[in-house]
């Protein structure tokens, strides 16, 4: 979920003149634009909008074509409780086959009761989206038609390809997507599984680096050496994770790539949770790609294998090789 401090903290970073309710607006850091409702301003930190009157966001994520039936099967109301969140309906945006749909949500945080839409439709080449967070008390006007309004609003800039991400996974058992950022990251989570605290769900992140291809002269990034120390940096850097201790390390060759996979216990800095990490780093001399498996110790042994399975998926798109 959103919490209401980071929603507020991202709010006062943002633009302060919103735009005019009939004016499609670039979505920042995608290819996309939208119609956003009333009072929503761009964001200068987020793929999204923020409206500070309300303390409410608007999160907007370009996923990979054909998951919509995908998404729609992770909205079960059981891993949503574990969520902190109620499930109060699923509609569809149109009567027409890939019309897309909107889950209905409640929930509280730090005792302060919100709604949530999350909106999701096809477009060419992508699967959209667009996450609509409000707190009860900033609802005025701001209803289920206005929603689907603005979720229906969302296109493809003119001439802007898709963000189409340079790689892909088979998800694990019971692993579903549940985001994508500016076409780099993949963020995957087992909702079928309730966890007392939703910041311990299990997730598979895949990333892609923005390295530049190394100048002439340049030191070859995919030597053993190379990798070996690329991958021992990153895995003492795991946002959100303390204590990191590394328990085994090896190398690694996924879709053709030299690499390298650490196993290691660690500790959830949120929750204090002991943590299992599988952390994979595969090198390409023009950028690097990282896959890390989270979850909690006590359930290493369901998810550890699963998270192995997952990087030795592993393929880049035909366009990025």
């Amino acid at each position: 979920m959103v919490a209401r401090a980071l929603a507020l903290g991202l709010l006062l970073l943002a633009p302060a003149v919103p735009v005019g309710a009939a004016d499609p607006v670039a979505v920042p850091n995608t290819t996309l634009e939208m119609v956003p409702p009333a009072g929503f301003a761009p964001s200068d930190r987020f793929a999204g909008f923020v409206d500070r009157a309300r303390a409410a966001v608007i999160l907007v994520a370009e996923l990979p074509a054909g998951m919509a039936d995908q998404l729609r099967r992770s909205f079960a109301p059981g891993p949503l409780a574990a969520r902190g969140l109620t499930l109060r309906a699923i509609w569809p945006l149109g009567a027409a086959p890939g019309a897309g749909f909107v889950v209905s949500l409640v929930g509280t945080d730090a005792e302060i009761g919100y709604r949530k839409w999350i909106g999701v439709r096809a477009l060419a080449g992508a699967t959209v989206v667009v996450t609509i967070t409000v707190p009860e008390s900033g609802l005025d006007g701001l209803d289920e038609a206005a929603v689907a309004q603005a979720i229906r609003s969302v296109g493809r800039r003119a001439g802007a390809p898709p963000a189409v991400l340079p790689f892909t996974v088979t998800p694990a058992a019971g692993f579903a997507v549940r985001q994508g950022l500016m076409g780099t990251t993949l963020i995957l989570s087992d909702r079928t599984r309730a966890i007392a605290d939703a910041r311990d769900q299990p997730l598979f992140i895949v990333s892609a680096s923005h390295a530049p291809p190394p100048g002439p002269g340049a030191p070859d990034p995919t030597t053993p050496d190379a990798v070996r120390r690329l991958a021992d940096r990153l895995v003492a850097a795991v946002s959100g994770l303390d204590t990191v201790r590394v328990e085994t390390s090896d190398p690694l060759e996924v879709d053709g790539l030299p690499g390298r996979l650490h196993t290691a216990d660690a500790v959830n800095a949120a929750t204090g949770t002991r943590t299992r990490l599988v952390h994979a780093v595969l090198v390409a001399p023009d950028r690097h790609f990282r896959l890390i498996g989270i979850a909690p110790a006590a359930l290493a042994a369901r998810y550890q294998p699963r998270f192995v399975a997952m990087v030795a998926s592993f393929r880049r798109t035909a366009d990025h090789r």
